[in-house]
């Protein structure tokens, strides 16, 4: 009769060296998956460069709501569109109600940069960041450009967090603060999970032009399908979505 303990099928107290063999490797193959897939989901919106403050900033513009507050800039050879700067205060509270009065004026802006890929955002100075420009004639600046229907995935985002005011500035994790910063009047993106028509972020807003519904915060931080008018203002791209049609992926 054969000793069992000299077979490497028996299964009894103490393991066999094969089966050892087998744990260890399959534990280490389990820790690598883990791994790869942390990664993965880390990677869920295709913009990954890096984030944050950049360097104090002065520019003169024109100010516009679309929706949210925009310093239109004209074109130049580094910017032969024209340039779009979101703009944003301190804190969670946006200044729409602030610059109401300067809608449509040329502007003197200064304050910190902050940029994301090819998101630019001043967060103007609270100690007078912005004031009419004085004697400054109303520049020419670029038509909207209507660049058709687009159906586009990616995830809603507050616009001043993702570009690196606080991190993380995606994911669910962040849920509740960009809800926060966006009911409060921060602009609020899609950074989507392919580039669009070149850009890697979107501004939202309504079919009309306006704020985007409060549907809207239902979908924030997740990933997501939404239709609707892609229109090209300056370098910014602006989704007027249809938000009966967005769905969570």
């Amino acid at each position: 009769m054969n000793d069992a303990r000299n077979d490497s099928f028996f299964v009894g107290y103490a393991p066999t060296a094969d089966a050892t063999r087998f744990a260890l490797r399959a534990g280490a193959c389990m820790l690598l998956a883990a791994f790869v897939l942390a990664l993965v989901l880390g990677w869920s919106v295709q913009d990954r460069s890096a984030s944050g403050f950049v360097a104090d900033m002065s520019a003169r513009g024109t100010l516009h709501n679309m929706p949210y507050p925009v310093l239109r800039i004209p074109p130049d050879k580094n910017h032969p569109r024209g340039r779009a700067i979101l703009v944003a205060g301190e804190g969670k509270i946006g200044i729409a109600e602030t610059v109401a009065k300067l809608k449509g004026v040329v502007v003197d802006a200064s304050g910190s940069a902050l940029k994301r890929g090819d998101l630019d955002m001043l967060v103007l100075d609270p100690s007078g960041g912005i004031k009419p420009a004085p004697e400054a004639a109303a520049p020419l600046l670029s038509a909207p450009v209507a660049l058709g229907r687009f159906r586009i995935a990616g995830e809603i985002c507050d616009g001043k967090c993702y570009a690196g005011a606080m991190r993380p500035g995606t994911g669910i994790a962040h849920k509740a603060c960009a809800n926060l910063c966006i009911s409060g009047g921060q602009p609020a993106v899609l950074a989507t999970y392919a580039p669009v028509a070149g850009a890697s972020f979107i501004l939202l807003a309504n079919e009309d032009g306006g704020l985007p519904p409060d549907k809207m915060y239902d979908f924030v931080a997740i990933l997501v399908d939404i239709e609707g008018e892609l229109v090209r203002i300056d370098d910014l791209l602006v989704l007027r979505a249809d938000w009966s049609k967005i769905k969570a992926q």
